[in-house]
């Protein structure tokens, strides 16, 4: 942007350039400059300054015709060399070049330069430097070196560390630090002579930026601690700092070689910032999960760790449904997962009507289409008898070591009243019995019992079981036959459901599931939203703990989605359970809750901050034994399908764009 007057005041010859190239702008604009004009931007100055500027307007292009300045005409186009335009078209409107930074239009830079390398540093060391969010430009320049060089170099180091060895024992003193570094080079001339170690002649530059001196100052001082945390000596370069931004310009030039250090190969691998722990993708099968500060994209996949269960916990308004339904919709697209959600609020309606082929089964009181928790689905018996005694110890509350033999040799009665047994596979295929065959075979049972605590026990069973046969929740005694399934994108919704039955619901529903799908070993994925519904009692959890080990035989994995894990007061198991995941989506957490949900997964305090201050979408991504700050982002038509804002559903069901 070119003042209104440019040019007042100005006597030395870095303003003079500043002029010209504002008057260059200004004619490249106007295509013309009157004399007027030009006398009037220049009235401040003396004739030999406006000469100056006139002979600097040459060089740029710009030249005197009819007394008034115009861009000079090239004789043809295949006069315009490349590299000429290029400079013309990307050169800054004012260069200033101090001391300690140097100013490139309305950015500063001040330039740091590395002078040394241990043999080992840490892997991804230049991910902290990434992490200043765009503020540092660098570069990286390297040389192989030849094997003669290297030798006499290592030799030349040798001879220097032995000598000062010599000293120290001539004093009677012992000097560990140099007998090490004897040893290591003795080492890595070993490893020469194998063809085992290589050294290379590497620079490395660095410019941090700044909107002011003090901001690059700043970002400097932070860049020199972090390489000399790493062992990396460093320097600020000081009077070379045009030669510095020259050298990382992307053109291969490196006018600083002078300042090249001989790195050893694993040290310089590790400086490569494609190296770098925020860029670790699971290449062949990952999904995008979200974006690092820097928008890397972090890309992973959940069939590659040891269980594949996660969480995604977060606030109201953190953007957890948002997150579980991008990942759940990407793992499908990779890996063509079935998807089972259940959905006790109906938040994930919307999702799947606008997928194609999916389907919703709303359940409800009145509902034809309730699983028969029963049912055996062709499915093992043996497997069911273990599984069953878990589903009953929460739809009855409790059952207590005497009561349990009771309940299993009722469970095997009843199997067998239908003409199903373990010994006879054949049999497992044949119509399965419901809830009240079960409180009939009990009943038969007790009619049978003298003993007064066995009579109590029974009564108390049977007590708790009428609930679903005759009872408020008889609804779910049902067979389930019109229960269809017939996607591989299913949600369960029973939002229509109250309060205290909804847990029952998602038991029986996850019941239902683990015996359908038994002998199927494609990749599944089962999401429980709300999930602390079924974690709050350790009856719950330990059923959840036994599904998710079954579950993820057979191919299955579980999304488990909550608030926090103060849902969860007085439920340590189903505390371990959450902390047991393989990966979590941690995001916008309250601050009442921020101290135990960082204390049960493992948190720091930098993590906590970024906990309490997030914005919806974003948190911190706990994927095995790696943390990431995480920003959630997808494509315009993912998130027409995913998204909640009451405003974008409105007018998607409305038909507005």
């Amino acid at each position: 942007m070119i003042r209104k007057n440019p040019l007042k005041g100005i006597r030395t010859k870095n303003e003079l350039d500043y002029a010209a190239t504002a008057i260059a702008n200004k004619v490249l604009v106007n295509k013309v400059l009157l004399p007027e004009e030009f006398s009037e931007l220049c009235k401040e100055l003396t004739e030999k300054e406006k000469a100056a500027v006139k002979k600097k307007l040459q060089a740029l292009g710009i030249e005197l015709k009819d007394a008034m300045l115009v861009v000079k005409k090239l004789k043809s186009d295949e006069e315009i060399k490349e590299k000429d335009l290029l400079s013309f078209l990307i050169r800054p409107e004012y260069v200033n070049t101090e001391v300690g930074h140097i100013q490139i239009g309305a950015q500063y830079y001040e330039g740091v330069i590395a002078t040394g390398f241990p043999a080992n540093v840490n892997k991804n060391w230049l991910g902290k430097l990434i992490k200043e969010k765009g503020n540092v430009d660098f570069t990286i320049h390297l040389q192989p070196s030849s094997v003669r060089s290297l030798e006499v170099y290592l030799n030349n180091q040798l001879k220097q560390v032995e000598n000062d060895l010599y000293k120290y024992e001539q004093r009677g003193l012992h000097n560990p630090s140099l007998e090490n570094r004897k040893k290591e080079l003795l080492d890595q001339l070993n490893s020469l002579i194998r063809g085992d170690y290589k050294l290379y002649r590497m620079s490395l530059y660095l410019a941090s930026k700044g909107s002011s001196t003090k901001e690059s100052k700043t970002t400097s001082q932070r860049v020199m601690s972090a390489m000399h945390a790493e062992g990396i000596e460093a320097k600020y370069a000081k009077n070379y700092q045009e030669q510095l931004i020259k050298s990382i310009i992307p053109t291969s030039t490196d006018l600083l070689r002078n300042n090249q250090v001989l790195v050893p190969g694993p040290a310089a691998a590790a400086s490569f910032p494609l190296s770098s722990s925020f860029y670790d993708p699971d290449s062949k099968d990952g999904v995008l999960l979200g974006f690092n500060d820097n928008g890397i994209p972090i890309v992973k996949s959940m069939w590659r760790l040891p269980k594949y269960i996660g969480a995604v916990l977060g606030s109201t308004g953190s953007g957890k449904s948002y997150a579980s339904k991008a990942f759940i919709l990407n793992d499908k697209m990779v890996h063509g997962t079935k998807v089972f959600i259940l959905d006790p609020e109906g938040e994930y309606i919307n999702m799947a009507k606008s997928i194609k082929g999916s389907q919703v089964i709303s359940l409800d009181r009145k509902s034809k289409t309730i699983p028969n928790v029963l049912d055996l689905m062709a499915g093992s018996l043996t497997d069911k008898l273990v599984s069953l005694p878990k589903v009953f110890q929460v739809l009855l509350d409790g059952v207590t070591d005497t009561q349990k033999p009771l309940l299993e040799d009722a469970l095997i009665s009843t199997y067998a009243k239908k003409g199903i047994k373990e010994s006879n596979p054949k049999s497992w295929k044949k119509r399965a019995p419901i809830l009240s065959d079960l409180e009939k075979v009990m009943r038969e049972k007790k009619r049978k019992i003298t003993n007064p605590h066995l009579l109590a026990d029974y009564d108390t069973l049977i007590s708790k079981l009428t609930r679903y046969t005759t009872g408020i929740f008889k609804f779910i005694n049902q067979r389930g036959d019109e229960l269809n399934l017939k996607s591989d994108f299913i949600v369960f919704e029973f939002k229509e459901m109250t309060e205290d039955i909804r847990p029952i619901m998602m038991l029986v529903l996850l019941e239902f599931i683990r015996t359908k799908f038994n002998q199927d070993t494609s990749k599944k994925m089962l999401v429980l939203d709300e999930a602390w519904r079924v974690l709050k009692s350790k009856q719950e959890a330990d059923y959840i703990e036994g599904f998710s080990r079954t579950f993820r035989k057979r191919g299955g994995s579980m999304l488990l989605i909550t608030q926090s894990v103060a849902e969860l007061k007085g439920s340590p198991e189903g505390k371990a359970f959450l902390a047991n995941t393989s990966f979590r989506y941690v995001l916008k957490t309250e601050k009442v809750v921020v101290d135990e949900t960082c204390k049960l997964f493992g948190l720091n305090e930098q993590e906590k901050e970024v906990l309490t201050n997030a914005k919806s979408g974003q948190g911190i991504l706990v994927w095995g034994n790696k943390h990431y700050k995480i920003n959630i982002h997808v494509d315009p038509k993912t998130h027409e399908v995913i998204t909640t804002n009451p405003e974008e559903l409105k007018r998607k069901s409305s038909g507005k764009k």
